[in-house]
């Protein structure tokens, strides 16, 4: 390598494959990400290990594995495209210190957020809140998002977590398909399709273990809708008995369009939703002033159900 070499940076976009390459130890997958060609990433690849003079990747068996010297740069590297990352999100936000980007998911969303949306508005009339729905993890790091609503353990480590509501889950269905008769034993929902949400596919299994039955939702005649949101609507519909997340359905149950066929229900514990935001300084005022907002409004909701009888009784 030259003398005054050392002195220049890299190409960043070499640095850019770089990381890319050794995160996933896969050129292919690498490519499919940065949208180019696998052919294009090794030269890229080539160009770095040649500019630096050392090896980074060595091949076993067919798989890539960084070399110490390339583990100890992807390490040093990886922190420094994402702090340059953070400070160009922090340049773009300062230009619009109104916008508001949030994640979270379809049924939260349509269900939840946006029936109450109108009073964070009113308390910031000049904020601009954009709003995008995903099942897939957050990365704040590779996503200019502010914060995000998300449903697990609380176990982000990359992220500061807040957690939201208690998740229960509990069976719903409209008055009308009750007609025929109470639900008064496990036998009499042979009578009526269970609907589940493919995105929720471990809610009823859970739910019979929880009463002590061993039974699978397999064993039930049943409907699946892509999202709970559709899932909701169709047992409001009579289309048969939904599990629900109680939260999602407090007002149809207050109001009668919905009731609970068994007066029993599942506590989720830890495992519920959450508001992520980024840790340390990204942290933005928008998503500091959204989290006291929501916070606020989910003490002045029940998200625990009262005692919930049995329509016979």
């Amino acid at each position: 390598m030259e003398p005054n070499k050392r002195e220049h940076l890299p190409p960043l976009n070499n640095l850019r494959v770089f990381e890319v390459v050794a995160r996933h130890l896969s050129i292919s997958r690498a490519a499919n990400e940065l949208n180019v060609t696998p052919g294009a990433v090794s030269r890229q690849l080539t160009a770095l290990e040649s500019f630096v003079g050392v090896q980074l990747f060595s091949r076993k068996h067919r798989a890539l594995i960084l070399t110490e010297k390339g583990r100890e740069y992807y390490e040093d590297i990886s922190k420094s495209l994402s702090e340059i990352q953070s400070s160009t999100k922090r340049l773009f936000s300062g230009q619009n210190q109104n916008q508001l980007k949030v994640r979270c998911y379809t049924t939260f969303s349509i269900r939840w957020l946006i029936p109450r949306l109108s009073s964070f508005l009113a308390l910031h009339p000049k904020m601009e809140v954009v709003l995008t729905t995903s099942m897939d993890p957050v990365n704040f790091d590779q996503e200019d998002l502010d914060c995000a609503i998300r449903l697990g353990d609380g176990a982000w480590s990359d992220a500061n977590v807040t957690r939201l509501v208690s998740n229960i889950i509990l069976p719903v269905c409209s008055p009308s398909l009750l007609e025929g008769g109470p639900i008064e034993i496990l036998q009499n929902f042979s009578r009526y399709k269970l609907l589940d949400a493919i995105g929720r596919p471990d809610d009823w299994n859970l739910w019979f273990d929880s009463i002590g039955l061993s039974v699978k939702l397999e064993d039930f005649s049943r409907l699946s809708y892509e999202s709970s949101a559709l899932c909701y609507l169709a047992a409001i519909e009579g289309h048969g008995i939904a599990m629900a997340q109680y939260f999602l359905v407090e007002s149809e149950l207050t109001s009668g369009k919905l009731i609970c066929p068994l007066p029993k229900f599942l506590n989720r514990e830890s495992f519920t939703y959450y508001l992520l935001t980024p840790l340390g300084k990204n942290e933005s005022q928008q998503a500091k002033d959204f989290r006291t907002w929501l916070l606020e409004e989910i003490r002045s909701c029940s998200d625990t159900p009262p005692a919930i009888l049995n329509p016979s009784q």
